[in-house]
């Protein structure tokens, strides 16, 4: 059984058992009934969390269940996907992705390589902000910010590639356009993340004046 944990959020046994099956004892799977449970497992910093579409107690259906996930500081930054049987839009319930069933173990492994790859980022990031003052965290971000819209774009210039290739399968192209749709999520969030550090940045400059000597 592998070290890292699966936080499942579903009242159908079959998801479970779904799941289960499909990580092939990867790793450790926690499940919750509804909303509620999940925050008290969630303390158990999963590696990713996911919300089933069947889940059946909550009046607000799955939208209402990840946005009282995101409020929780562990839920606002792990990875929230829908396992639902077809496609969800992330936008429509602030979420990551979808699993669609049947599982793919496939899937379910690219998955979790991505969110093992984000959260070895999000220790390394942790450790070098420990190190740094508020203006220097925001000079970092701000350059970060601008750093990421390269590697944006040779992944659009990528993605288009891959689309004008007419010899794609249906599957595949429908990936492909995936993948743009996700790309487009990063780049707004950057886009607005770079702002506000720049506006916090000019703050801090009013409220600094430069000493002179």
């Amino acid at each position: 059984m592998g070290s890292d944990i699966l936080l499942l959020v579903s009242d159908c046994d079959e998801d479970a058992v779904a799941l289960q099956a499909a990580a092939e004892d990867t790793c450790n799977l926690l499940v919750a009934a509804n909303a509620a449970q999940c925050l008290q497992l969630i303390s158990q910093s999963p590696q990713m969390i996911l919300v089933s579409d069947r889940v059946s107690d909550s009046p607000g259906g799955v939208a209402a269940v990840c946005a009282e996930i995101r409020k929780d500081h562990v839920g606002a930054c792990t990875p929230l996907i829908i396992l639902a049987d077809q496609d969800v839009s992330p936008d429509a319930t602030d979420t990551d992705g979808v699993i669609r069933r049947p599982i793919d173990p496939a899937v379910l492994s690219a998955w979790l390589q991505a969110t093992q790859r984000l959260a070895q980022l999000r220790r390394n990031l942790a450790t070098d902000t420990e190190k740094q003052d508020l203006q220097q965290l925001l000079q970092s971000f701000a350059r970060l910010s601008h750093a990421v819209n390269n590697p944006l774009q040779a992944l659009y210039a990528t993605v288009d590639m891959l689309l004008l290739n007419h010899g794609l399968s249906q599957e595949a192209a429908a990936l492909a356009s995936e993948i743009i749709t996700h790309a487009g999520r990063v780049a707004k969030l950057v886009a607005e993340a770079s702002g506000k550090a720049k506006l916090a940045l000019q703050s801090l400059a009013t409220e600094r004046p430069t000493q002179v000597s």
